[in-house]
């Protein structure tokens, strides 16, 4: 009988000569450097920590650049509008929440990272992350992407409503941030069923 998908293990990203696979391994080690007052800050008058993407973002958008594993001549941007962008299709009319790239040249396109907290996952919200994963994969040329969830339990909720675009997943990571000051790990999109007796 095959592990159920609470068994199924979490894996490092291997280390590879692919600039994209490169940053998704740099991006991994970077979340262990993220604190729990940045992970989930705590809310005033002593009630339980809150998950909150913009202060995520802006600690590991820190803890990148401090590493010194970007890649030489690649910029990371926050946020990149690209809504008004000459070349790109409509479909790229997104914003999503990291680009790893060269100004100016969509062949330098690296890698293209979407961030969604525990609190802040359902169907809606990871169909249009997904969405965007994709359409920045196939259409504006990253060589990668990385749908980054925080908290326990967010990265089983994403796979889960993934399914109906396992087939168009190809490129794309998913990362777990599952605790403060840990590694995010590399889980399978690919939810493993139990069979029945």
């Amino acid at each position: 009988m095959p592990p159920s998908s609470s068994q199924t293990e979490p894996t490092r990203p291997r280390r590879s000569d692919n600039e994209g696979e490169r940053f998704i391994e740099a991006l991994a080690r970077a979340t262990a450097g993220i604190t729990s007052e940045y992970f989930a800050p705590s809310a005033a008058g002593g009630h339980s920590p809150v998950y909150r993407e913009r202060v995520y973002c802006y600690e590991l958008y820190h803890q990148l650049r401090s590493s010194g594993a970007l890649p030489a001549g690649l910029q990371l941007a926050g946020e990149l509008d690209k809504r008004a962008h000459p070349t790109l299709p409509t479909k790229l009319a997104k914003i999503p929440d990291f680009v790893l790239h060269v100004p100016g040249r969509m062949d330098r396109n690296i890698c293209v990272v979407e961030v969604k907290c525990v609190a802040r996952v359902d169907r809606r919200s990871a169909r249009k992350d997904l969405e965007k994963l994709i359409a920045y994969v196939s259409y504006g040329r990253y060589q990668c992407g990385v749908y980054l969830t925080v908290g326990v339990g967010a990265g089983d909720r994403v796979r889960r409503y993934a399914q109906e675009f396992i087939r168009r997943l190809g490129g794309i990571t998913l990362l777990e941030h599952r605790e403060a000051g840990r590694e995010a790990t590399a889980v399978p999109w690919s939810l493993v069923v139990t069979e029945r007796p």
